[in-house]
């Protein structure tokens, strides 16, 4: 296994300050490095300790292609977190779930959804596809499909409250005359 210093480091400020002071460039460069602050704490019994991180955790981004890396692996990272609450993704490829969305069990993300800000979706609702949703709450059970809403209250709809439909005229022969069609 290799080793390397990502250059991610913690402090406690005053700790870290008085270390800064302490610093000599009596080095082959004649710098002063921040690092040598681990040499002197252990020199002074203090508390040092290393984190292992994944590599990916620690990648540079420098363009654009290494930011939408970044990002998917923050997407994959997200929604891998919620299937294994009980959230059913169809294709994680094509969702976006951001950070702050709150997701119930039994929740189901179709292709092409996008839940972000403070989105929060109650048990067993069914999002998508085709779906964009912006600080929205989204009921229980409801079922929301190619919309796109923003700060908005989703609830799930009895069949009696959803508009009247037009049924077909049962006798060809009773309906009006502007009805009928000749064959």
């Amino acid at each position: 296994m290799h080793e390397i210093n990502t250059a991610v480091a913690a402090y406690r400020a005053p700790v870290l300050a008085d270390a800064l002071k302490r610093l000599s460039a009596h080095n082959a460069a004649g710098e002063e490095y921040l690092t040598d602050v681990i040499a002197t704490f252990v020199a002074e019994g203090r508390r040092v300790g290393a984190v292992l991180a994944d590599v990916a955790e620690t990648a540079g981004v420098n363009d654009r292609v290494q930011l939408a890396e970044a990002g998917r692996l923050l997407r994959d990272r997200v929604l891998r977190h919620w299937m294994r609450s009980g959230v059913t993704v169809i294709d994680p490829a094509a969702t976006w779930v951001d950070v702050d969305v709150r997701l119930a069990a039994d929740v189901v993300l179709e292709p092409g959804v996008q839940l972000r800000g403070s989105t929060s979706v109650a048990a067993g609702a069914r999002i998508g596809p085709d779906c964009t949703l912006t600080d929205t709450v989204v009921g229980a059970g409801a079922i929301v499909i190619r919309a796109h809403a923003e700060s908005a209250e989703i609830a799930r709809t009895r069949r009696s409250d959803r508009l009247p439909t037009c049924d077909p005229v049962p006798d060809w022969t009773a309906a009006p005359r502007w009805v009928r069609t000749s064959r």
